[in-house]
């Protein structure tokens, strides 16, 4: 295959189209929740002002609140601060 033909055979870099800004490295997780926990926590989501689709972004600052109401973990150190 010449140079120039692998060049052309490259997939091309992906672009970032229109959308939300990038919220940092992010680990995926699937959780499924207890039926009665699922519909608190969108009465809860909806009643902070979370649109539908922002669901797992109030999840996420209720564990997060949940877990730095606890103080420091055993090493001494606060639970990390989003970006």
């Amino acid at each position: 295959m010449s140079e120039t033909h692998a060049q052309e055979a490259a997939p091309a870099p992906k672009r970032r189209g229109p959308g939300r800004p990038s919220k940092g490295e992010r680990h995926p997780h699937m959780v499924r929740f207890p039926v009665k926990l699922y519909e608190r926590l969108q009465a809860d989501a909806e009643a902070a002002g979370y649109k539908k689709g922002e669901f797992s972004d109030y999840v996420i600052a209720a564990c997060k609140a949940a877990l730095e109401s606890k103080g420091p973990d055993s090493d001494g150190h606060r639970y990390a601060q989003s970006t």
